[in-house]
C-alpha cells in the first residue's frame, strides 16, 4: 500500500511538473565508505558541532524532493506552496548498503521536512513584504566546510518578512508523549531580524530570539531546567573573500538558558533540557576564496564556548578547516580537506575522556569527476581516502582505536 501511494505521489508530481504547474527540485547523496579491512563504515570521527570540518562517512541513501506551486489572483496578490520530503537523512540505517530488493523496513523512510504557504503582494501590507505559515527551515545558514547549521528556526509557525525586517513565531515539540511522560513538551521562539544594513566592506544582519518552554520544570521534574532564554546574533556578509575574489561571512551568536542549547540562534527539537544558568558563545567565519581560474579554497574557523552546557561546567571547542580544489580539466579536479579541532572540558571524566584538552585531526583527498569542475559543480562522482586521529586514549574514534583510515566513493547531485 505504501509503495502504491509513493508511486502515485511521484507520478502526480511528475505529470504536474511537465504540465508547468509545479517547480520540482531535488538532491541525491549516495555512496559507501569502508575501512582498511573492507568493513563497511558509519563513523563520522566524532565530528561534533564546530569541531571537525570533514569526515569520511557519507549517506548511502539520501534522496530529497522539494517543490513549489505558485498561485495568483486578478487583484495582483500571489501565493505559493512549498514542500520538501526526504529519504535517508538522519534516520537509522541511512548508511546501510541496501540491494534493489529493498529490505529497509523501518530503518529508512520518507519524511516530510517542510510544508508551508506564503502570501505576497497583499493590498494591506507594505510593498515587497510577505507572510508565511507552516513547517519549514526558516532563515538558516551553514558554514562552508563542516556544513554545520549555526542559524535556523526549524519548526511550525507563522512569519512576516520584508526587505529590512522579519519576524516569526515558531514552535517545536522536543519531547513526544510517552508512558512515563504523557504530556508533550513544546518550545517556542520569537525570532526577530533586522537585515541588509550597509557597512564598510559588506552588510550586516541583527537577530534577537526570545525562547520559552512552558512548564518545562514541572514536566521534567528538574527545578534547574530552563523555561526561558534569549539569543542574540550578528551576521556580517563580507564583500568578496575578506576583500579578495570570492565570498565570506563572519558571525557571532550568544545564548542563555534555552538559547544556550540553541548556541544562540539554532532553534529546533534539540533545544530542550538546558540548564537555566547555561550560557553559550559561538563565533565563526567562513567562505570561498577563488584564488585563480584553476584554484579555489573553502575556509572555516569557529570557536564555541559554553557554561553549564552538555553536562560540563565549562566547555571550549575550536575548529579550523580548509578545502583547496584544483581544476585539472573541464571534468576533473583534485580536492583536499583538512581539519584540526580542539576541545577543552572542565570535567573530561564525565564524558569518559582522559585528557582535559583533546586534539583531533581529519584529512580527506579526492579526485572529483564532474561535468562542471567548479567547487560547487554537480553532478559529481568523488572517490576518496580519509584519515582521522585523536590524542585522547579514552576516545573510541573507530573500532576501539584512536585513529583510522577509510576509503569510499560519493555521488552527489542537485537538480
Amino acid at each position: 500500500m505504501k509503495k502504491r501511494l509513493l508511486l502515485f505521489l511521484f507520478s502526480s508530481l511528475t505529470l504536474s511538473a511537465y504540465a508547468g504547474d509545479w517547480d520540482i527540485h531535488g538532491y541525491v547523496n549516495t555512496g559507501f565508505t569502508v575501512d582498511s579491512s573492507l568493513n563497511a563504515v558509519e563513523t563520522d570521527l566524532g565530528k561534533g558541532d564546530f569541531f571537525l570540518g570533514n569526515n569520511p562517512a557519507q549517506s548511502a541513501n539520501q534522496f530529497e524532493i522539494s517543490g513549489s506551486r505558485k498561485f495568483s489572483a486578478e487583484n495582483g496578490a500571489e501565493g505559493a506552496l512549498y514542500f520538501r520530503t526526504e529519504y535517508g537523512n538522519g534516520t537509522a540505517g541511512e548508511k546501510y548498503l541496501y540491494s534493489s530488493s529493498g529490505g529497509e523496513g523501518k530503518d529508512n523512510f520518507f519524511e516530510l521536512k517542510e510544508a508551508y504557504i506564503d502570501l505576497a503582494k497583499l493590498d494591506f501590507l507594505p510593498e515587497g513584504s510577505k507572510m508565511w505559515a507552516g513547517r519549514r527551515f526558516y532563515g538558516r545558514d551553514s558554514t562552508a566546510c563542516s556544513g554545520e547549521f549555526w542559524k535556523q528556526t526549524s519548526g511550525v509557525g507563522l512569519g512576516y518578512e520584508s526587505d529590512k525586517f522579519a519576524v516569526a513565531f515558531v514552535g517545536v515539540d522536543y519531547k513526544k508523549p510517552s508512558d512515563s511522560a504523557p504530556n508533550r513538551q513544546t518550545a517556542f521562539v520569537l525570532d526577530t531580524r533586522l537585515k541588509g544594513f550597509e557597512v564598510p566592506g559588506g552588510n550586516v544582519e541583527f537577530q534577537v530570539n526570545l525562547y520559552t518552554q512552558p512548564d518545562a520544570q514541572k514536566e521534567s521534574g528538574d527545578s534547574n531546567e530552563a523555561e526561558n532564554g534569549i539569543g542574540l546574533g550578528l551576521t556580517y556578509n563580507i564583500n568578496g573573500w575578506y576583500g579578495l575574489n570570492g565570498w565570506s561571512k563572519a558571525a557571532v551568536a550568544y545564548g542563555t538558558g534555552i538559547g544556550a542549547n540553541a548556541k544562540g540562534l539554532n532553534f529546533g527539537n534539540w533545544v530542550g533540557g538546558a540548564d537555566e544558568d547555561a550560557e553559550s558563545l559561538l563565533a565563526t567565519t567562513y567562505g570561498m576564496w577563488n584564488i585563480s581560474d584553476t584554484i579555489q579554497m573553502g575556509t572555516e574557523a569557529s570557536l564555541h564556548q559554553g557554561t553549564k552546557l552538555y553536562g560540563q561546567e565549562k566547555l571550549t571547542r575550536m575548529g579550523f578547516s580548509v578545502s583547496p580544489s584544483y581544476k585539472v580539466t573541464n571534468n576533473l579536479r583534485f580536492m583536499a580537506e583538512a581539519s584540526v579541532g580542539m576541545q577543552t572540558l572542565d570535567n573530561p571524566g564525565a564524558w569518559g575522556r582522559s585528557e582535559d584538552t583533546e586534539m583531533r585531526t581529519a584529512f580527506k583527498f579526492s579526485p572529483v569527476i564532474t561535468i562542471n569542475n567548479d567547487y560547487y559543480g554537480r553532478p559529481q562522482i568523488k572517490p576518496f581516502i580519509a584519515f582521522g586521529t585523536t590524542n585522547d586514549d579514552n576516545v573510541d574514534l573507530y573500532d576501539g582505536e584512536q585513529s583510522g583510515t577509510f576509503f569510499g566513493v560519493q555521488g552527489e547531485v542537485w537538480f
